[in-house]
């Protein structure tokens, strides 16, 4: 076979990779929807005992606002719990939460040094007595309908985890757009989260807020792992449905700047990897849906900027024949050409929705690149400071 051609089939086959878990897979979930579709037997009444479960570091500027949010709730006040692990802080986070507990008995903060937020959430979860338990970020906030909204979903006995919605304090009460999160990128994403959810489970995580019954939870493996995403992926090894209700919303108190949100994608994706090798079981096609899921929206997506990176490279192999070759260089340059003016112009405050989104794209690409080699060398990636990510 001709060196050109050779080129041409890895170029196509690699920007296929890239596209299938933003454009193909999506469309056959929509297909799979249409015939395969199962209903979750929702119930607002619903209203089982709770126990909220926190891991905090330094987060004393944001936890009250945080455990308001719990304690002011519509949820029957006896049946909520809150337990504080405190990851070893060096600011008022205990003295904060205790005095929260003086006033209100239903909190209580177990100091565990710091050792990690895994390795906190362990020591809190086997305090942990009621029948559900809901993990919730530090700086998370919501509508008092909230925790109700959240259970809802496991008044159906085939579900086992409830995932919120992050979205944006000014819409949340609201229908607004999701500020950081409203690229054409992270669109597609929930899209793809909820027809997970009508079909059987979503296998995406949202650690600022979700439900999970108590029986199903067991100790994190490690400190590599993403507690949220383990412990859900757990869920659906045990039979279990995880789905996504959007209708619970909650916000976090976190900056959203461009770099930012790279390394949070590179924390994201490394933990996601490690939770995924943890429970690699679960590829099986005997997982069924769980594991065309995982490959098609985890594992091909993972693997996007390594398609991107061979795409470049094998577009050289074409250079024998200059139409072709062309085509292929001039549209990679062109493409990334705009995401680096989107990324150019958010630098002045400007946003071209289209150039925003090239951008975003390659960004998170970078990041999720980053974190494929965290994963490989099995880097640390637990511990971290409020405000870094």
């Amino acid at each position: 076979m001709p060196i050109t051609e050779v080129g041409v089939w890895i170029v196509l086959t690699s920007l296929v990779g890239v596209v299938y878990p933003h454009v193909i897979y999506p469309v056959i979930l929509k297909l799979c929807c249409l015939v395969f579709a199962r209903d979750v037997k929702s119930s607002d009444s619903y209203t089982p005992s709770i126990d909220v479960l926190v891991s905090a570091y330094n987060e004393a500027d944001t936890i009250t606002e945080s455990l308001r949010a719990v304690l002011t709730s519509d949820y029957p006040s006896d049946k909520v719990h809150v337990i504080v692990g405190d990851d070893g802080s060096t600011d008022a986070t205990v003295a904060v939460v205790s005095a929260i507990g003086e006033s209100d008995p239903r909190v209580r903060v177990v100091e565990c040094g710091r050792q990690g937020k895994n390795e906190t959430l362990n020591a809190i979860i086997a305090a942990a007595k009621s029948d559900v338990l809901i993990f919730m970020d530090a700086d998370a906030t919501f509508a008092p309908d909230t925790l109700r909204v959240l259970l809802s979903p496991l008044a159906d006995t085939t579900v086992g985890a409830s995932i919120s919605e992050i979205v944006q304090l000014t819409s949340l009460r609201g229908n607004g757009s999701n500020g950081g999160y409203s690229s054409l990128y992270d669109r597609i994403d929930r899209w793809v989260n909820i027809h997970e959810s009508k079909l059987h489970s979503t296998v995406s995580s949202n650690g600022a807020l979700y439900a999970i019954r108590r029986e199903l939870v067991e100790p994190m493996p490690d400190r590599l792992v993403a507690d949220d995403f383990v412990t859900t992926l757990r869920a659906m090894k045990a039979g279990k449905r995880v789905v996504k209700q959007n209708l619970a919303r909650v916000a976090e108190c976190r900056p959203n700047t461009p770099s930012i949100e790279i390394r949070r994608k590179v924390r994201t994706a490394a933990s996601g990897m490690a939770a995924v090798w943890a429970e690699r079981t679960m590829l099986s096609p005997k997982y069924g849906w769980v594991a065309f899921f995982l490959w098609s929206h985890r594992i091909v997506r993972w693997l996007s900027p390594l398609f991107l990176v061979l795409a470049f490279c094998a577009t050289w192999l074409t250079i024998g024949d200059p139409v072709v070759f062309g085509w292929f260089f001039y549209s990679q340059f062109a493409f990334y050409s705009m995401a680096f003016v989107g990324y150019a112009s958010s630098k002045f405050g400007q946003s071209i929705p289209v150039l925003t989104t090239a951008h975003y794209f390659v960004a998170m690409n970078i990041g999720m690149l980053l974190g494929l080699w965290k994963f490989c060398m099995e880097s640390e990636i637990d511990s971290w400071v409020p405000g870094s990510e």
